[in-house]
């Protein structure tokens, strides 16, 4: 997916145009596998469909800002930002929801905050490794 965007949007693809196309796929595979699986079911309610359409929204805006940085950062350094979406979930399942995290888990986001400042760094930009 990013290689494929990023191509695209070398070749005069926007972003809105990049992002479309890969949702579309999506959801006609998605699609074709539930209902072969016989696992698709639509929702029940209105509290479902509304549902349904915020993680549809947040999920296209996301990608749509993720391929436009493709423009400034490049597809490489934005794949690694990326890393960063992770560690707001652990971090937000922690203040928000009061989750509990093991000594290794926190040896683990020490490690992912460690390698993106790394990447980050001037030290990474001058090829110092």
């Amino acid at each position: 997916m990013i290689l494929l965007g990023a191509r695209a949007q070398r070749a005069g693809a926007t972003s809105t145009q990049v992002n479309l196309v890969m949702i579309a796929v999506a959801t006609l595979v998605c699609s074709a596998a539930t209902t072969a699986g016989g696992v698709r079911s639509l929702p029940a309610g209105m509290v479902g469909w509304l549902g349904l359409a915020g993680a549809g929204s947040g999920v296209t805006i996301g990608l749509v800002a993720f391929f436009a940085a493709f423009r400034f950062t490049g597809p490489v350094r934005a794949t690694v930002l990326s890393n960063v979406e992770p560690l707001f979930g652990v971090l937000f399942a922690v203040a928000v929801l009061g989750e509990r995290l093991s000594g290794l888990q926190w040896t683990s986001v020490g490690l992912a905050v460690a390698a993106l400042l790394f990447e980050a760094s001037p030290l990474r930009r001058v090829g110092v490794s």
